[in-house]
């Protein structure tokens, strides 16, 4: 009589272990913790624009480019790189902003082109330097970002830089970029093109 109700309460406790034990971790998580790591994934890829604290244009460049009667969507550089030899595109023209392409990164030879855009960022002109074509290259190239004409007199190391991801619609912000105080720049090496902002 005894191994008849022995052999029930066995069967629920060997049940119980199997289902314990072929449960995902997730399964075991408390009510939240989902939200919270989904939201800590989003994080890693990126943020929308509107969240973006990105750092405004110097007042006396905007005035500059409207005593010049120009706005800052003209600010552009573009040139034909030999793929056999490579080359800078940018520079004085795109506010010290360019790329720097290494021999044998293309496949052909190419138009590259940088362009500083004004993105209206909580009512500010915040620049954007876009290099197209979109493509991704042979080798890594040099993009080499001004800080110069930002309106920041901090801590460079407290700028951010972002890349735009196309395909998420988000801005990532780039690792290991690195900071030359001297020309207040910032260069990353990267093997496609997009478009960078600088944020806080």
């Amino acid at each position: 009589m005894k191994r008849k109700k022995l052999i029930p309460i066995i069967s629920l406790m060997v049940i119980g272990a199997l289902f314990l034990l072929g449960c995902s971790g997730e399964m075991l998580t408390a009510p939240g913790e989902e939200n919270s790591n989904q939201i800590a994934v989003a994080e890693q890829q990126g943020v929308p624009f509107d969240q973006l604290n990105l750092v405004s244009w110097k007042p006396e460049i905007v005035s500059q480019l409207r005593v010049l009667n120009k706005k800052p969507q003209e600010a552009y550089a573009v040139k034909r790189i030999k793929a056999r030899h490579g080359g800078t595109v940018g520079g004085d023209e795109t506010f010290g902003n360019k790329v720097d392409i290494p021999s044998k990164a293309l496949s052909e030879d190419t138009w590259i082109s940088v362009e500083v855009l004004c993105a209206d960022s909580n009512g500010q002109c915040s620049p954007i330097v876009e290099f197209l074509p979109s493509m991704n290259f042979l080798l890594n190239v040099t993009l080499t970002l001004s800080y110069d004409v930002l309106e920041f007199s901090g801590d460079p190391n407290l700028l951010k830089v972002y890349w735009y991801d196309s395909s998420t619609g988000l801005w990532v912000e780039v690792e290991d970029p690195v900071i030359n105080e001297d020309d207040k720049t910032v260069s990353v090496e990267v093997d496609h093109f997009t478009q960078y902002g600088w944020g806080l």
